[in-house]
């Protein structure tokens, strides 16, 4: 991830610069400049359950943890705060973006299996730890033997290994992992071939990775007495039938590891009807968006709740000096307005009109640039959505929740339809989404409906 500025933007310029989308606070000193605790606005101590949890895990022993909540309401910066909190508490921290390592849109658990070998092969190697040749060398056999790799690729690796042998099996090891984890990178025939080999031996597999995970683990308990815990971000991207068949149908694949595990997945999943048949690795922990309203569900247009609006517009002011930068300081609001408690299509919003700012040659920020980025928020919406979706979204407006089908997992996962957590659980459709004439074409419908 890009890392941000950490000088607070003064003009158009160095705020179009300093509000990345993709870019998670990560790092003690971005996090002490920039970070915003949501949790009381939210309404929901999401983090703080995770964290209670890694807290109360016996030494010895691992855990499965799924993380979720709509793509861009904050949890890879808050997943960054555990990485930061629990490295120094009996952890070995491995934070993975997933989404760099993997085809989050063409992935399976074989996928993630290598995944996590690979990475746990780097941080050995990171931490200059040699695991014995003689312990390796059946996992080696196992992937020579299954033609993983072709077989010249087969004969380099061995030569690699043979001649780096006396340093230690963990290098060439480590670098025979990402070999093979490239080729899930590779062409679609390529994944396909390494796929296929691969699920047809998904419990040796698991038998492999278990071992290598075991010996890894009594390689650092010494310093690090709860072993690894893998963060594997990025993955609530996975489209929502591709994460029912990952997370549900392979569920149990994906836990019992011999380490601990924090998997991201996508909201979606939460309203899934294959939930009543199994469960994510238990409960998942969500991070719902910012409660920015006051719930009502007899209201079709919501109040905002102004300290909770302030809050999530504090994210904007931690980063900028307002007076420089606003020409009226009470614009954040609005684009808090806009955002509907979506973090980072706050920060998406307040990216845009620094740039029309900047086009426009403004040197402060003005209504009119926000209004225009507004608006490309919401035509961005309207260039995925359907007119079906459109009378969904009405539907959710009225009743405040959202039916357990195929399209509602759709309209969870591009966050045209928003969750709010708290005393109440409820949905409501995304606020550049209300603005859009189809929406409220569909919702006067609905209301004329009612009045007959």
């Amino acid at each position: 991830m890009t890392s941000l500025p950490l000088k607070p933007a003064t003009n158009p310029g160095e705020a179009y610069k300093i509000f990345l989308p993709d870019a998670a606070l990560q790092g003690k000193e971005a996090i002490n400049s920039y970070y915003v605790d949501l949790s009381p606005d939210r309404q929901k101590q999401a983090v703080k359950e995770i964290s209670s949890k890694l807290e109360l895990q016996d030494e010895g022993s691992f855990s499965t943890i799924a993380f979720t909540g709509h793509i861009g309401c904050g949890k890879s910066t808050e997943l960054f705060r555990i990485k930061e909190d629990w490295k120094e508490k009996g952890f070995r921290v491995v934070f993975v973006q997933s989404i760099l390592e993997v085809d989050v849109l063409d992935i399976d658990h074989t996928s993630l299996y290598l995944l996590i070998f690979q990475k746990v092969a780097n941080e050995l190697e990171t931490l200059k730890i040699s695991i014995n040749d003689n312990e390796v060398k059946e996992i080696k056999d196992w992937f020579f033997r299954e033609e993983i790799l072709e077989k010249d690729e087969i004969i380099e690796s061995s030569l690699g290994l043979e001649g780096e042998a006396s340093i230690g099996i963990n290098l060439p090891f480590a670098r025979l992992l990402s070999r093979i984890t490239s080729k899930i990178k590779g062409s679609a025939t390529e994944r396909r071939r390494v796929r296929e080999t691969l699920q047809r031996n998904t419990s040796q597999l698991r038998e492999a990775l278990n071992s290598f995970l075991n010996r890894a683990y009594k390689s650092i308990r010494d310093d690090y007495p709860k072993g690894f815990l893998l963060i594997l971000d990025d993955l609530d991207k996975v489209p929502p039938k591709l994460a029912e068949g990952l997370f549900f149908d392979y569920g149990a694949q994906l836990e019992g590891l011999n380490c601990t595990l924090i998997y991201t997945i996508p909201i979606s999943l939460t309203y899934s009807l294959k939930k009543v048949a199994g469960s994510i690795f238990g409960d998942p922990t969500i991070l719902p968006m910012v409660n920015i309203y006051e719930f009502d569900k007899d209201l079709d247009d919501l109040k905002f709740n102004q300290p909770r609006l302030n809050a999530i517009a504090d994210v904007i002011r931690k980063r900028v000096n307002l007076q420089e930068l606003f020409a009226n300081e009470d614009s954040v609001l609005r684009i808090a307005e806009a955002s509907g408690g979506c973090v980072r299509q706050l920060i998406r919003i307040m990216r845009k009109s620094a740039l029309i700012a900047f086009t426009n040659e403004h040197q402060k920020i003005k209504e009119e640039d926000i209004e225009y980025s507004v608006k490309q928020e919401q035509f961005d919406f309207e260039r995925r959505l359907s007119t079906n979706d459109y009378a969904v979204l009405a539907q959710v407006c009225k009743n405040k929740e959202i039916e357990k089908d195929e399209r509602a997992q759709t309209l969870l996962y591009n966050t045209s339809v928003l969750e709010y957590n708290g005393e109440n659980r409820w949905n409501y459709p995304n606020s550049v989404v209300r603005r859009s004439s189809s929406f409220q074409k569909e919702l006067n419908h609905l209301n004329t409906l009612n009045i007959i």
